[in-house]
């Protein structure tokens, strides 16, 4: 029974022995040779741009791998899921959904065990997928685009003009700072817009009025007005350090827009825009 006991412990240990040598085996070595995305080669630490929503990954190693689930989670890939194929030392990856367009991705392999081979150095690199030239709005004519732009254009005048006085702010985030000269374009806008049926004749008169009673009691410096106005008072507001009194180029372009409204409101009750 000693004897049995020997025989079958020595037994055990040349399995135990053997078992371990087969873990203790280690990995051929292996490098990543090329890179192509959609057919562009990359270099390690690269960048391909303009490649498609759907691109072919394919990456040659210098011996054959394996495919494995466990092995695709040693790519570090800042986009979804990617499926994989391998035959012999190529290695082809698509995403499994498109990806966006216009848009930058990563992907390596890091040195050290994956796809059944210790990869003696890792590889990285990035890819930026093509803009999408699609149509995103509807196609419409060249005089419908220019009719767009115009009333988009007046759309400024009158959807951001100063709720108190009337009158063009100086610019987007103005606050209360409006503009003389630029008012002067928004008045000559007024008939134009009339005509063209972006706003009603009726709402015009009414802005008109609201404008000339607001610049009736506003600063003025002999007769012209100051590049900037406070919007609610019709103070001045310096415009520097040492332009804070009247302004003959924008008194000049308000006064044109007011020349233009005064010929264009005839009928017999806009007779207290043309006084």
């Amino acid at each position: 029974m000693n004897r049995l006991f020997f025989i079958l412990a020595a037994t055990m240990a040349v399995l135990v022995s053997c078992g371990k040598q087969q873990e203790d085996k280690t990995l051929p070595k292996a490098l990543v040779l090329t890179v192509t995305v959609d057919g562009v080669a990359v270099i390690s630490d690269g960048a391909v741009n303009g490649v498609s929503t759907s691109p072919q990954i394919v990456m040659e190693f210098s011996r054959d791998i394996a495919y494995d689930e466990v092995s695709m989670a040693c790519l570090a890939y800042s986009g979804g899921a990617l499926k994989g194929s391998v035959s012999g030392s190529i290695l082809t990856l698509t995403p499994v959904e498109p990806l966006q367009p216009f848009t930058r991705y990563g992907l390596g392999v890091p040195a050290g065990s994956c796809f059944g081979v210790d990869l003696v150095e890792g590889f990285s690199f990035s890819f930026t997928t093509a803009y999408d030239t699609s149509d995103k709005f509807p196609r419409i004519g060249d005089d419908e685009l220019l009719t767009l732009v115009q009333a988009q254009t007046f759309k400024y005048f009158w959807d951001y003009a100063h709720p108190v006085s009337g009158l063009a702010r100086e610019r987007l985030g103005s606050g209360d700072t409006v503009t003389s000269g630029g008012s002067g374009f928004g008045i000559m806008c007024l008939p134009v817009a009339v005509e063209r049926g972006f706003i009603t004749r009726e709402a015009a008169v009414e802005r008109m009025r609201k404008i000339l009673s607001f610049l009736s009691s506003a600063d003025r410096f002999h007769g012209a007005w100051p590049h900037w106005l406070d919007g609610n008072t019709g103070k001045a507001l310096p415009f520097s350090t040492k332009d804070d009194g009247g302004d003959l180029v924008e008194t000049s372009f308000m006064v044109q827009g007011l020349l233009t409204a005064g010929q264009y409101f005839d009928r017999a009750d806009e007779a207290d825009i043309r006084a």
